[in-house]
């Protein structure tokens, strides 16, 4: 992406935005014939696959900071619980 404009480098993203637009598609079809089980164990091994093959081809330590970002960034960038969402839905009835 380095050196490239800003169009290029959208064209170069667009493999991966349509992977993911597939990609949810594909889970939310599979959601509805398959086990929760089933789904939780394959969504892990495709991902322990991504991550053996980034390490493989990326190099350990490239590996190991993308992991290092995936585990303390987007945990905190997730939606928040329904626990939650009821907790902040009381708190600003309550200041009414």
């Amino acid at each position: 992406m380095l050196g490239t404009g800003p169009a290029l480098a959208g064209l170069e993203f667009l493999p991966f935005a349509l992977g993911v637009i597939a990609g949810s598609v594909l889970a939310i079809k599979l959601g509805y014939r398959l086990a929760p089980r089933t789904l939780l164990v394959s969504g892990g091994l495709l991902t322990a696959a991504g991550f053996a093959w980034f390490g493989l081809t990326l190099g350990a330590a490239l590996l190991a900071t993308a992991v290092l970002i995936a585990l303390t960034v987007l945990p905190r960038t997730s939606p928040p619980s329904r626990a939650e969402q009821a907790d902040d839905r009381d708190a600003l009835l309550a200041r009414d």
